[in-house]
């Protein structure tokens, strides 16, 4: 990727090779599927929210050593959130 950036600010000429097109690619698919969050129903976000939180304290916690299932947590983190 730093090669790629270096190449396209030190061109005389700026061509789309293969490597560019793939990147642009790439960006353009993240950008729809970012733009499809968008038209998630707020109790949907919600329960992604919801959904992340447990996964990631539960990975932290096992990370440190706890043993503690997904659905215990959460049980402990929908009572945090109401």
């Amino acid at each position: 990727m730093k090669n790629l950036i270096w190449r396209v600010l030190h061109a005389d000429a700026f061509v789309f090779d293969a490597e560019m097109v793939s990147l642009l690619l790439e960006i353009a698919a993240f950008k729809g599927s970012w733009m499809a969050w968008r038209s998630l129903a707020p109790d949907r976000l919600r329960a992604i929210d919801c959904m992340v939180l447990v996964e990631s304290v539960g990975a932290s916690l096992r990370l440190a050593g706890s043993r503690i299932s997904d659905a215990d947590l959460g049980r402990i983190t929908a009572l945090h959130l109401i």
